[in-house]
């Protein structure tokens, strides 16, 4: 479509429009995300592997050490293997950082795909006839407004005992699809039970004392571009918490893990003054800057290659940033 056709369209029709390449820009980032998130899991099964399989070696080489003579070319592999090790340790613990950040992408990108596919009513009359009884529905069609892969169950039950009842959580657990299709089945076939839809396609069975929330597992907001960070610094036990100011957003991670916020030397990490949009907006390079306990800028880390992918950039930040705070703390 040409830029004039696309100007004289009326404002629901580029609306619409605007959704189609929103959706279609949603889909592909959603299947890059999971070819990258695929490949982060074969990689970690291989540093992996290889890491117990020249663990398991040097253990071996340890035992001999024991029961043979003095030997040099023995110690020798003993050297060798342990910086194997070292080595190895480095790979697989980034391999698992880039895993986590990849897994926070793909759920982002997963949950602004279903947002915006999930279709909402337009004015007060057909948010009506979403938000309706399903029991006397078809069946068939009942099971068809089941559209997430899974939901969260919570069973909730009336203390008739209490002043007045009050209701109280007695379960909450994950299912599949299959499984809420079978239990509209069996409940709608009950006495006196009603079930009903939302408009953001919440499902609720109400029974006399009784009552079932199902909530599909799109409805969470996306992950942003800070979790994915925050996963890949979780794998090297390090925190990063969120501050903002006049509309500008960053994560500040403490060098040293016991000091304030702010109350000692600190990272503060931001992508073009962002840190707070999802996975999808990730459009620079996160930028990982000290300052000093008095808030001095120091330094500037080095970013990631140019072309990096969120999960990519994500784990070569918090693994240099790790490094920096390996090396402060072994020194003091």
């Amino acid at each position: 479509m040409t830029p004039d056709a696309f100007a004289r369209l009326s404002t629901g029709a580029r609306h619409d429009a605007l959704r189609v390449v929103r959706r279609m820009q949603l889909a592909d980032a959603l299947e890059s995300a999971r070819a990258e998130l695929d490949a982060a899991r074969e990689t970690r099964r291989m540093t992996s592997t290889k890491l117990d399989q020249v663990t398991a070696h040097a253990e071996k080489l340890a035992g001999h050490s024991l029961i043979y003579p003095y030997s040099q070319d023995r110690q020798d592999q003993r050297t060798h293997v342990e910086a194997q090790i070292t080595e190895l340790t480095r790979t697989d613990t980034h391999a698992k950082a880039h895993k986590a950040a990849a897994n926070v992408v793909y759920e982002s990108a997963r949950l602004e795909l279903a947002k915006l596919t999930r279709r909402s009513p337009r004015g007060n009359e057909e948010a009506q006839r979403f938000a309706r009884v399903l029991r006397h529905l078809p069946l068939d069609v009942m099971t068809q407004l089941v559209h997430a892969s899974s939901y969260t169950v919570t069973r909730l039950s009336l203390d008739q005992g209490a002043a007045g009842g009050s209701w109280g959580t007695v379960d909450s657990r994950t299912v599949r699809r299959s499984r809420v299709r079978s239990m509209l089945s069996a409940w709608a076939r009950e006495p006196q039970t009603y079930i009903l839809r939302d408009a953001d396609g919440q499902l609720f069975i109400a029974a006399p004392s009784i009552l079932l929330e199902l909530v599909p597992d799109d409805l969470a907001a996306p992950p942003t571009e800070g979790d994915a960070l925050r996963a890949a610094l979780d794998v090297y036990g390090m925190t990063a918490r969120k501050d903002s100011e006049g509309g500008v957003t960053w994560l500040v991670v403490q060098v040293d893990p016991e000091d304030e916020p702010y109350g000692g030397p600190h990272f503060r990490i931001s992508s073009g003054g962002h840190a707070d949009r999802p996975a999808s907006a990730h459009d620079e390079l996160w930028g990982a800057s000290l300052y000093d306990a008095d808030g001095a800028y120091v330094t500037t880390l080095d970013a990631a290659p140019a072309g990096s992918t969120l999960a990519e950039d994500s784990a070569h930040i918090a693994g240099a940033i790790a490094t920096y705070v390996w090396a402060v703390l072994t020194q003091q």
